[in-house]
């Protein structure tokens, strides 16, 4: 096991050790004094007579140090990090992996040769567990996240991708809840107090964990990856899901590509969206396409659903989709790979601590979610192989010399 950072984490003893412990008993002794001249200098405001006696005996260079101590010992100075400490292991038996999804999955990690680690991330109240595995051969291809512990579809089509095209991939371990101790994971990007109040999502900033995790993506030039699961339409048009494509807003625009199939329920929810929004998603059109696709794109030939309202790809900008011509290129690349897009415009107000917010609040490249309901590994299976083509990243069957995937 490897510890790769612990600012602000010590172990405890009984014993104490003079030449070990001299730094913190300074600083003790500097907050003892600090309290000490509180004490007196309360009673010297109350008390003339106690002033006049006191008069020379504050030392103004310890107080301010001891203002600084507390500080740091309590969180209050800086971007309000508690501290935090990671580690990760080496490679280790899946078996020993306490995972649902590592279990399922068992027979094709192991046929595959993949390697599978686990990373302990402690901060605050919270002691993360992540279960990541890459392949041994090809670990520099795509890299997935899967914040979400109950979206089972999601983390079996990743577990294929890295056979398929090499990377990895990072799971967040809830005990199979979308939660962990009342925090979802999705919502606790940030990295400070001032960026964790925008977010009523987050129970507290967590800088470590949010670096934790995009720490995976060092010497690695491809864009951020996810995987996503949600449940069928969403509340305004009778669903139970909350990402849709017939869900749009001011900062969510929705640009179809795959033709809608036959469900009455999809082309009715689909019927919401207005004539203005039709033309403005046709506009994208598909000339200035970039990257390659499968022979399908275009059409949603082998798999209907991928015209379903609840399978997407989900990109972020700070800027509208016309006024940010890279990525309108690349989501006019998708629509005609025959894949779906919901595009959100991020600003002051909707930062919501997501990877995808965070992501693109940052600048921290180009970030892709593939959305796909609850149980249909099939078609999340074909948007992930369509969105890798666009992308122009080929299965380790074409047996390229280097990976696409850092050629940019």
């Amino acid at each position: 096991m490897r510890r790769i950072d612990q600012p602000g984490r010590q172990q405890r003893s009984n014993v104490i050790d003079i030449d070990r412990d001299r730094p913190a008993l300074s600083a003790w002794r500097i907050v003892y004094e600090a309290r000490r001249a509180f004490t007196l200098s309360t009673a010297a405001r109350e008390t003339p007579a106690i002033g006049t006696l006191l008069k020379g005996r504050f030392r103004p260079l310890h107080c301010l140090a001891a203002i600084l101590v507390l500080a740091v010992l309590f969180g209050c100075a800086g971007d309000g990090s508690r501290g935090s400490s990671t580690t990760i292991s080496d490679c280790l038996e899946p078996t020993r992996a306490n995972s649902a999804d590592i279990r399922r999955n068992l027979s094709r990690i192991q046929g595959a040769g993949l390697c599978y680690r686990q990373q302990q991330v402690y901060e605050g109240r919270f002691r993360w567990t992540f279960h990541i595995l890459e392949h041994q051969q090809h670990p520099q291809g795509p890299f997935w996240i899967l914040p979400h512990d109950n979206e089972d579809t999601a983390f079996d089509v990743a577990v294929q991708a890295v056979i398929d095209y090499g990377g990895g991939l990072l799971a967040v371990d809830s005990g199979g809840q979308r939660n962990f101790l009342g925090q979802d994971p999705n919502r606790n990007f940030s990295r400070s107090q001032a960026e964790s109040r925008r977010c009523p999502g987050q129970r507290a900033p967590a800088p470590g964990y949010s670096q934790a995790i995009l720490d995976h993506y060092q010497d690695r030039h491809g864009p951020v990856l996810a995987l996503h699961n949600n449940h069928n339409g969403w509340s305004g048009n009778g669903g139970a899901g909350s990402i849709s494509m017939a869900r749009e807003s001011v900062s969510l625009r929705a640009y179809p590509g795959a033709r809608l199939n036959s469900n009455p329920g999809v082309q009715a929810s689909r019927s919401n969206i207005s004539g203005r929004n039709a033309s403005r998603i046709s506009s994208t059109g598909t000339s200035g396409s970039t990257g390659s696709s499968n022979s399908s794109s275009g059409s949603t030939k082998g798999n209907s659903r991928l015209g379903d309202e609840d399978n997407l790809i989900f990109v972020v900008g700070t800027a509208p989709l016309s006024a940010d011509p890279a990525l309108k290129r690349r989501v006019a690349a998708l629509n005609a790979a025959g894949l779906n897009v919901m595009h959100k415009q991020l600003n002051s107000t909707n930062f919501d601590c997501s990877l995808s917010d965070y992501v693109a609040r940052h600048r921290l490249g180009e970030y892709y979610n593939i959305e796909a309901e609850h149980g249909d590994r099939q078609t999340q299976q074909q948007m992930v192989e369509r969105l890798l083509a666009v992308l122009g990243i080929e299965r380790l069957s074409a047996q390229r010399r280097s990976s696409p995937f850092l050629q940019h």
